[in-house]
C-alpha cells in the first residue's frame, strides 16, 4: 500500500503535517510520498491522496491527479476549505478509518480543456472549478459560442466562463452564476460583463460540448481554477467539455452542501 500527500511548500505547516503523516504512515507500514509543488518526486501508483491545504492545494491536485481513479481526501489547513472533507485536528484520529477503508466517495464532475490551430490539438488540460476566457486589458473580447454542432452565437464583453457545479460557488457565483449542488452532473455557462442583455447565465446538460471561435482580442488569456493562464493566440479556438473520470472525494463525516455554503456567505459584519 502507498499513499501521497500533497503538501504547499509556501505555507511551513502544511509540509509540517505531511512529515508527521508520513511518520505515522510509515510506522504503520505504508509507503508515501509527499508533492509540495516544489520538488516533483512522486511517483505511484498511489492506493490514496491525502491533501494537506485550503482549496488552492485541492484544486492544484485535481488537476494534477483527478483523471487518476485515486480517492482524494481534503483536510482543511486553509483559509476556506470547502473542498476538504476533515479539518487538519481530525486527521490522525481518523487515519486508522481510512486506512481500513472505512470511507465512502463522493464524485464530483470536472472539465476538460483543449486548446486547437484549426484542426490541430495544441493543448489540453483538465480543471475542477472553471475555465474561463477573458480579456486582460480594457477592450472586450470577442469569439462566437457554440453548443455542440448548434448554432454559432456571437459574444462580446470582458469574459466567458464554463463552471462545474463544484465552482459555481466560487468565481462563477460572484459574478451573477447561480449555486449547483456539487454532486450534480452538469456544466454552467456564466457570461462576464456582457455587451448585451440577452447572455445570462445557463445550466447545459453534462455531455454538452462548448466551443470559442475564433478569439478576437490580443489581450486574451484562458484561465483555470485562477491558478494556470494559457494565451491563446488570436484565431485559435477553444472545447470545453466534461472530463472522462468523475474525481473521487472521501467522505468520512457528513459535511451539507446548504451549511457550508450558508457559513461561508455570512454577511461581514466587522
Amino acid at each position: 500500500m502507498k499513499y501521497l500527500l500533497i503538501s504547499n511548500h509556501r505555507k511551513k505547516h502544511t509540509t509540517t503535517m505531511a512529515r508527521e503523516v508520513a511518520v505515522w504512515l510509515q510506522d504503520h507500514a505504508i509507503a508515501c510520498d509527499i508533492d509540495d509543488a516544489y520538488e516533483p518526486t512522486a511517483s505511484g501508483p498511489f492506493d490514496l491522496i491525502i491533501v494537506l491545504g485550503g482549496d488552492g492545494t485541492m484544486l492544484r491536485a485535481a488537476r494534477r491527479y483527478g483523471q487518476c481513479r485515486i480517492p482524494i481526501l481534503g483536510v482543511n489547513l486553509g483559509t476556506v476549505g470547502s473542498m476538504s472533507n476533515i479539518k487538519s485536528s481530525e486527521l490522525l484520529p481518523y487515519l486508522p478509518q481510512v486506512v481500513a477503508g472505512n470511507y465512502t466517495l463522493e464524485h464530483r464532475l470536472m472539465l476538460t480543456v483543449r486548446v486547437y490551430d484549426s484542426s490541430a490539438l495544441i493543448s489540453e488540460s483538465h480543471c475542477l472549478n472553471e475555465c474561463v476566457l477573458k480579456s486582460t486589458g480594457a477592450r472586450m473580447i470577442r469569439f462566437t459560442v457554440q453548443i455542440d454542432n448548434g448554432h454559432q452565437h456571437s459574444f462580446s464583453g470582458d469574459g466567458l466562463m464554463v463552471a462545474t457545479p463544484t465552482g459555481s460557488s466560487a468565481y462563477s457565483l460572484s459574478v451573477g452564476g447561480p449555486l449547483l449542488d456539487p454532486g450534480m452532473q452538469a456544466l454552467l455557462l456564466t457570461p462576464l460583463a456582457a455587451n448585451t442583455i440577452a447572455w445570462r447565465p445557463v445550466v447545459l446538460g453534462p455531455e454538452r460540448c462548448v466551443a470559442l471561435r475564433p478569439i478576437d482580442c490580443d489581450e486574451a488569456i484562458l484561465c483555470l481554477d485562477g491558478q494556470t493562464c494559457l494565451s491563446p493566440q488570436p484565431g485559435r479556438w477553444i472545447e470545453i467539455r466534461r472530463a472522462e473520470e468523475l474525481l473521487p472525494l472521501v467522505k468520512l463525516k457528513e459535511k451539507p452542501f446548504l451549511q457550508t455554503i450558508n457559513s461561508r456567505l455570512k454577511p461581514f459584519n466587522g
